[in-house]
């Protein structure tokens, strides 16, 4: 099942953490290399690798390239791959810590982790 926004087109992650620059960050799915990307200032910045199996969403590493750090990269990617796991009515199994501290932080997203998995990861 592709991965989409609601609307079908990817989003700038203005949502997803704080730009105190003001650029955006451009959230897109590659689902031929499994990972969300964050492109910030025209380069890669961010990846969240994933295993789309069974019908749900195993988000398994997030990295931000160290020279983005401090610009929201993280945040926004989480929000948008989060936001693209919602509007596809996928589950979110959340192995990366960086995600699951996320949804933990951001609980308008707990209820894409099932319950059991809620309970295992401590969320």
């Amino acid at each position: 099942m592709p991965l989409t926004s609601s609307d079908g087109s990817t989003s700038d992650g203005q949502n997803g953490g704080a730009q105190p620059t003001g650029d955006t960050v451009d959230v897109r799915d590659d689902r031929e290399k499994s990972r969300f990307e964050a492109w910030f200032r025209g380069e890669l910045a961010g990846i969240a690798y994933y295993e789309l199996r069974a019908g749900q969403l195993t988000f398994t590493h997030t990295e931000v390239q160290p020279q983005f750090e401090g610009h929201g990269i993280g945040g926004a990617l989480a929000h948008d791959a989060l936001t693209a796991a919602r509007a596809s009515d996928l589950p979110v199994v959340p192995l990366c810590p960086f995600i699951a501290d996320y949804i933990g932080k951001h609980t308008e997203f707990l209820d894409l982790v099932p319950g059991p998995v809620q309970k295992r990861l401590g969320l």
